[in-house]
């Protein structure tokens, strides 16, 4: 039960950590969408190895990672575009890459909040 708890503690403090920073930080991608960090995070928490493709970049010295594909309608050019949310290591170390001339290209971190 101590283990549990201890766990349950961790994961509730990463939650607030990922929380705070997410709210005012943005994801921008080749195309010019972006995204919360706080939704994709919530997409990757559904990212699984039974949703890993070939075409998908591989994670750390080339192991398959965690996936979760979804596609989106973008605003910004007014056509759909192909999303990856990859799981490497931790749910906390997610990766959002986005399919841009006939490859995945990694979007990137923009802190909507400067301080």
């Amino acid at each position: 039960m101590k283990i549990l708890g201890a766990v349950s503690a961790s994961a509730f403090t990463v939650l607030l950590l990922l929380g705070s920073v997410a709210q005012g930080n943005l994801l921008k991608c080749a195309t010019g969408d972006m995204f919360y960090v706080s939704w994709i995070y919530e997409l990757a928490l559904k990212a699984e190895h039974r949703f890993w493709s070939p075409d998908h970049p591989l994670g750390p010295n080339g192991k398959i990672c965690k996936a979760y594909p979804f596609t989106d309608p973008s605003a910004y050019t007014g056509t759909t575009h192909h999303h990856l949310v990859q799981v490497c290591v931790g749910i906390e170390y997610f990766i959002l890459y986005q399919w841009y001339h006939d490859k995945w290209i990694e979007c990137e971190l923009l802190n909507n909040n400067p301080q």
